[in-house]
């Protein structure tokens, strides 16, 4: 919800006819990730998130928030839309260690970040992490569950979705940087852009 002079629904559609128009897309994902996107009550969240859940394609319904504004009131809203969208939760993470969180003043420690992730699993949220990397693994010939029981067995991991370049024209995006962490997937174009570090450099 980036601009407030415009409701989530008239975002939606001037955002859907350029997607329609430039690339002939049918299905989207309405993304809540500027700031906290449940840090609200539930019921001022509720008219906003069924706006973008209802839209016409809306296929999946991402919300990107912090671990401590996420009351389970908010969880049963969410959960409520399964059955018309996918929904899923992106949690904030900028440390696993408490000592950093109290320095960096983040507000909460690292027991509040699992304690948001398991509360979301047992409403039935998607953690896109672990879904990711089960295709990853059968298509390495592993087991779906590997990186569950290995990299991914404690829910640390950060789900982010971006859109280069940093601006179009129809909004914002991010510009080059260097990414961490176990996976990055990157849709391709005819100009590239991908390019990994290795101990030979670039």
């Amino acid at each position: 919800y980036i601009d407030q002079r415009e409701t989530i629904g008239g975002q939606l559609a001037a955002r859907a006819a350029g997607l329609r128009a430039r690339k002939g897309r049918r299905l989207f994902a309405a993304y809540f990730q500027a700031y906290s996107g449940s840090y609200a009550p539930a019921e001022q969240l509720a008219p906003l998130y069924r706006q973008a859940a209802e839209f016409p394609g809306v296929v999946m319904l991402i919300v990107g928030t912090r671990p401590d504004c996420l009351p389970d009131e908010t969880l049963r809203l969410l959960s409520g839309y399964r059955p018309r969208c996918e929904v899923w939760l992106e949690l904030g993470l900028q440390s696993a260690h408490d000592a950093t969180l109290r320095r960096i003043n983040r507000g909460h420690d690292f027991a509040c970040f699992v304690d948001a992730v398991e509360r979301a699993r047992g409403a039935g949220l998607r953690v896109a992490a672990h879904a990711i990397m089960e295709g990853v693994a059968l298509s390495l010939g592993l087991d779906a569950q590997y990186f569950r029981r290995t990299y991914t067995a404690r829910p640390t991991l950060l789900f982010r979705v971006f859109e280069y370049p940093a601006n179009d024209g129809e909004g914002w995006g991010v510009g080059e940087h260097t990414d961490y962490g176990l996976l990055t997937l990157l849709a391709q174009d005819e100009n590239g852009g991908l390019q990994v570090k290795t101990p030979n450099g670039w």
